[in-house]
């Protein structure tokens, strides 16, 4: 995972893939949600949400909301656990854990601020647990 931290805070190409590939990955789960489920409405939400996705900054800009605000993440969670029980949410409930999941592994602001430092960028590549402490 070392090696994961290291190219998501070094490289701004590397973080641009893993949220392209977050949304790939949503589009496809919409489609084939909606090739068995002919006539649902609720998918709707969810794909809109994931169109608003395609802006890259908007989609960094939230992971990183969701990253440094703990109550708001975990009222997402809840939030999304309700919504699983909705029969016309399933897919909004699925896009939120899904945004959860990605906002998790990405890099906060604050280590992005940080990664600039050449000091701290010898220690954190030398020292893998002070690296991981910092990056979450």
């Amino acid at each position: 995972m070392t090696r994961f931290y290291i190219a998501m805070l070094r490289n701004k190409a590397a973080r641009r893939l893993y949220l392209q590939t977050l949304l790939i990955v949503l589009l496809l789960f919409h489609y084939i949600y909606v090739s068995g489920h002919f006539g649902e409405f609720g998918v709707l939400f969810s794909t809109i949400l994931c169109g608003i996705l395609f802006s890259h900054k908007r989609a960094e800009r939230w992971l990183h909301l969701m990253k440094a605000h703990r109550q708001l993440y975990f009222r997402m969670a809840v939030l999304s656990m309700a919504m699983v029980a909705i029969p016309h949410l399933y897919t909004m409930a699925v896009t939120v854990a899904f945004l959860l999941l990605a906002s998790t592994f990405y890099p906060s602001a604050s280590i992005l601020y940080e990664w600039n430092d050449k000091e701290k960028q010898e220690r954190w590549r030398a020292d893998s647990r002070a690296l991981a402490e910092h990056y979450f």
